[in-house]
């Protein structure tokens, strides 16, 4: 994923370079409604109709390479608008967990109409560590509760008692990129 979201930001940095058309560029502060914001609304506007043709039947042109095609364009757009405004890294973070949580659906979630619509009770996934809007999502940047290791963004003690994993071996310390502040890796 992060090999795609990489090309596209430099094919959208490539063409404000070349224009100089500023909502084009990457690493911009998100501001509905604005200029940016306007121009991605539309280009997934414009993707998605043209995706949606082929799967109803409405494209003269309903071959699966062209299916495939629109997919990608799809892709491109979808992946333009999270390097617009994020890293690839902190996208790819935030769409494993993502995933992981969607996953977590599967024994607990039913089907209606299709879709697997999880329980009423089932955990949000908190991305606001990866925004900058807190720290540590174990304590909620609580100073009086928070064993805060800088790099992890969250608590190792209280991360240790949550049972939750570490954000990034997922509680494989052999495979920490990190094993200096990992609070696993001390345990190898």
């Amino acid at each position: 994923m992060r090999e795609a979201l990489e090309k596209v930001a430099a094919f959208q940095r490539a063409f404000f370079i070349k224009t100089g058309h500023w909502p084009s560029d990457t690493g911009q502060e998100f501001i509905p409604d604005n200029d940016t914001a306007q121009l991605r609304d539309r280009l997934h506007d414009e993707e998605i109709s043209e995706l949606s043709s082929i799967l109803v039947g409405i494209d003269e042109d309903t071959s699966e390479a062209h299916l495939l095609k629109e997919i990608c364009d799809v892709l491109v757009v979808v992946y333009g608008t999270a390097v617009t405004y994020f890293d690839p890294e902190t996208v790819e973070e935030a769409f494993n967990r993502v995933h992981d949580n969607n996953m977590m659906k599967i024994d607990t979630g039913t089907i209606v109409n299709g879709k697997l619509v999880k329980i009423k009770n089932h955990p949000k996934v908190d991305l606001r560590d990866l925004t900058g809007e807190i720290e540590c999502t174990t304590c909620m940047d609580d100073p009086e509760v928070c064993a805060y290791v800088p790099g992890l963004r969250h608590c190792d003690a209280a991360q240790r008692e949550a049972d939750t994993p570490c954000l990034v071996c997922h509680d494989d310390p052999k495979e920490c990129e990190n094993a200096e502040i990992c609070p696993w890796a001390a345990t190898i």
